[in-house]
């Protein structure tokens, strides 16, 4: 495999999904909305299957998918804060204008995940000591029980939260170049070593929704990941 010469500043992936009441109208209407959605998307790769429509771009930076339950787009490497929502918010506002979705539509999740991994210019072992000093610890309990003589090699943590927007999960953790490169769908650019940060907002209405209602969870869900990101970060890998 081969790689490219310069390790890119952050890897990311964000990706909205939202699941609604399972619509078998979807299937008969699948080649016409390609093409629709394609055009308006500025995106000219496509592809249809038995339950499922894709449109995406040649270098798959952008996906957009309707199913017929569940539709969402995906955007890989955001070069500002606001990309993912603008693009993301375009694609709902194309896809709930159609009329077999309508003003209303019963919601049973919304999910918008973010994925990053941020470069450290140590090694893992000292990435991994900053992440057990500032981010998350044993206790001095939890090392007697453990056992003084037991070093830890690797760590990972995982935490479950909720705050006035919604529900999220995290995971964080130091990675190497292989455990990087198995995670994110692209050729070269990783570190040797880097931060990983996973945040996944999500919300279940199981309700009907006002479809103009969803542009403002997106951009909500999408700014806090960014910033909880960025925070996390320069707890962990500054100073």
């Amino acid at each position: 495999m081969s790689e490219r010469s310069q390790v890119d500043p952050i890897t990311s992936e964000h990706l909205l999904e939202v699941r609604f009441k399972p619509n078998p109208r979807v299937l008969d209407l699948r080649g016409a909305w390609v093409q629709e959605i394609a055009d308006q998307m500025d995106m000219r790769e496509w592809g249809i299957v038995e339950n499922r429509l894709d449109v995406f771009d040649s270098d798959e930076k952008r996906r957009a998918f309707v199913s017929f339950q569940n539709f969402g787009f995906l955007a890989r490497d955001c070069p500002t804060t606001n990309y993912f929502p603008d693009h993301a918010n375009k694609f709902l506002r194309i896809v709930t204008r159609l009329e077999e979705f309508g003003a209303n539509l019963w919601v049973a999740r919304i999910g918008m995940r973010a994925r990053f991994c941020t470069p450290y210019d140590g090694t893992f072992d000292q990435l991994r000591a900053r992440f057990l000093q500032r981010y998350v610890g044993l206790s001095e309990s939890a090392l007697d029980a453990i056992g003084r003589e037991a070093k830890v090699l690797d760590i990972g943590a995982h935490l479950n939260f909720v705050d006035q927007y919604g529900n999220f999960n995290t995971m964080c953790g130091p990675m190497v170049r292989a455990q990087i490169d198995s995670l994110f769908p692209k050729v070269g650019g990783f570190p040797d070593v880097g931060l990983y940060y996973d945040i996944d907002y999500w919300l279940k209405p199981e309700r009907e929704l006002d479809t103009r209602e969803l542009p403002s969870q997106v951009t909500k869900f999408s700014s806090q990941a960014w910033q909880r990101h960025e925070r996390i970060c320069r707890l962990i890998l500054e100073g």
